[in-house]
């Protein structure tokens, strides 16, 4: 999975992972996850979200810088090593929902 785009709301990009865990990957009880194509374990990329505030005028779809407040949030994202490219390690996300 290539990291979601900038400013990603928070249910989209849970909604994301989601049907790509689902899509790509399976695992066992008692068993690593693994990819469906290639039968390889896969890897977690640490991301960090930075939430920010729509006070700030700024559009969801936007490129341009934000800031906000929140705590940061951290997940794993997973990735298939042989299949897929290492994903980035940071995520900018918006939480204007």
């Amino acid at each position: 999975m290539n990291t979601p785009k900038p400013h990603i709301r928070y249910h989209e990009l849970e909604d994301a992972v989601g049907q790509h865990v689902q899509k790509h990957f399976q695992w066992e009880e008692d068993e690593p996850w693994s990819c469906k194509k290639c039968g390889r374990e896969l890897r977690f990329a640490d991301c960090v979200i930075h939430p920010c505030v729509k006070e700030h005028g700024r559009k969801p779809e936007s490129n341009e810088p934000c800031s906000g407040g929140g705590p940061v949030r951290r997940f794993a994202l997973p990735y298939c090593p042989e299949c897929e490219v290492v994903p980035k390690d940071i995520v900018h996300t918006c939480a204007f929902d």
